[in-house]
């Protein structure tokens, strides 16, 4: 209120045209999506560098208590301890550390192995094919729900879902809608993947699963026309 006067500010007054609302309301849609994407960028950072850092407090304590027990037989060595326990002793260590270090490197090519598995189950498709896929992911989401999914701009695959790509609704809540093209040859390493709703693009894909994940994937066909691309859900429906 100035000098008796109301000053009313409207949105929508500011725009030459409902198009210029509409660019601002998608402009600040596709803000979100970024900043959440560099939040959930940064989230798994963070997780790594926990990690990384539990793993070196516990080499840490490790190596403290090793070098406690060397001491305490040093000290015993002074007072003319039994120099055959010590070497036993010694040798468990030695193994104990091979151990660890064997057990660390099939981990490492297991994980090795998955991601090349992943990476040429991912390559069978082109750009326009994938891109095609979340698409049809988004419409189904919306005919069956009314929800709006959030299509990934840099897809990244999953480990702990068999690298597929984890698609989230949009909104508050940010709940998990389903997995994108999982690699049927990782399932098996992915037990938690059996609670979530999976999709892959067509019959011949769902045919690689075997009896694995039964009921819980959903087969999309997209089909292409001269002008454009349009989705059609060949299935729209659960495939026991």
């Amino acid at each position: 209120m100035v000098d008796d006067r109301r000053w009313v500010y409207l949105r929508d007054l500011w725009w030459t045209s409902r198009q210029s609302a509409r660019a601002q309301t998608e402009h600040e849609e596709m803000r979100q999506r970024q900043e959440k994407a560099k939040e959930a960028r940064e989230a798994r950072k963070k997780q790594q560098e926990a990690e990384a850092e539990r793993r070196r407090k516990e080499l840490e304590e490790a190596d403290r208590i090793r070098r406690a027990e060397e001491a305490a037989l040093r000290r015993k060595e002074q007072e003319g301890p039994d120099r055959v326990l010590l070497e036993q002793m010694r040798e468990r260590w030695a193994e104990r550390d091979a151990l660890r270090a064997r057990e660390q490197a099939e981990q490492e090519e297991k994980e090795r192995q998955a991601l090349e598995t992943a990476r040429a189950w991912w390559g069978r498709l082109s750009r326009q094919q994938a891109e095609e896929l979340f698409a049809a992911v988004a419409e189904l989401a919306w005919r069956e729900e009314k929800l709006r999914v959030e299509i990934p701009e840099s897809p990244n695959m999953a480990a702990h879902f068999a690298y597929g790509v984890p698609v989230y609704s949009r909104g508050r809540h940010h709940a998990l809608y389903g997995i994108v093209r999982p690699c049927p040859a990782l399932v098996s390493l992915s037990p938690q993947l059996s609670y979530h709703r999976a999709f892959v693009r067509n019959a011949q894909e769902i045919q690689e699963f075997g009896e694995t994940l039964a009921g819980r994937i959903t087969h999309l066909e997209v089909v292409l026309y001269p002008l454009g691309w349009s989705i059609g859900l060949r299935t729209g429906r659960w495939i026991g």
